[in-house]
C-alpha cells in the first residue's frame, strides 16, 4: 500500500485513503499487506522521513488499520462462499471515478457468523442496499461503530462516507 510521495505521486494519502485501500484491497482479494516507505536523504529535517513516519497521524492510522485487519485475522482465513450481489447503490455514484461499481463487499463465513467488509471507492457518499438472503439472522452490529443494522427479508441499507468503510457482523442465532 502507498504511503509517500514523489514521481507520480504528488501528496500523501489521507488517513481516509489510506483505511479505505486497505479494506478495498481485502475486498479485492488481498491475503496480505506491506507498506511500502521511503527514508528520505535530505539536509532538511523536515523532509528526512516520508511515508508511515511522517507525522504521528499517518502512523497512528497505520497501526489502526493494522490491527483491525489483524482482528479480522480468523474471518479472513475462512473459506470464502458463494457471495452475494454486489450492492445496489440507491443515491449517489453508482460507479467510481474508474467506471467499476461505487460499493464493493466481501462476505465471509465464520463460526456460523456472517461477515460483510464494505467500501465505498466513490468520491462521494453513497447509499447502498445490500442482499443476503441466506443470512437467517435479523440483526447486524456494524464494528467499530456502535451500532447495529437490520435485514428486513433479507436485505439492509446503510450510508457510507466518501470512502466509507464498513463491517458487519451477523452473529448466529
Amino acid at each position: 500500500l502507498q504511503c509517500f510521495h514523489g514521481k507520480s505521486w504528488h501528496r500523501y494519502p489521507t488517513p481516509a485513503e489510506m483505511y479505505a485501500t486497505s479494506f478495498a484491497a481485502v475486498v479485492h482479494g488481498a491475503t496480505g499487506m506491506t507498506w511500502f516507505h521511503y527514508a528520505g536523504a535530505t539536509d532538511d529535517p523536515e523532509h528526512r522521513y516520508s511515508g508511515m513516519f511522517r507525522t504521528p497521524e499517518d502512523w497512528a492510522a497505520m497501526t489502526n488499520i493494522t490491527r483491525r485487519i489483524a482482528a479480522l485475522s480468523p474471518v479472513l482465513l475462512a473459506r470464502t462462499p458463494a457471495q452475494p450481489p454486489i450492492p445496489e447503490v440507491i443515491a449517489g455514484p453508482k460507479t467510481d471515478g474508474l467506471g467499476q461499481p461505487s460499493v464493493t463487499a466481501l462476505m465471509k463465513i465464520h463460526n456460523d457468523d456472517v461477515y460483510l467488509l464494505a467500501v465505498n471507492a466513490a468520491t462521494n457518499s453513497v447509499r447502498a442496499k445490500f442482499c443476503l438472503p441466506n443470512v437467517r439472522t435479523a440483526n447486524g452490529k456494524v464494528a467499530w461503530e456502535r451500532r447495529a443494522v437490520s435485514l428486513v427479508r433479507g436485505e439492509f441499507e446503510d450510508d457510507f462516507d466518501v470512502l466509507g468503510v464498513h463491517v458487519y457482523r451477523f452473529q448466529k442465532q
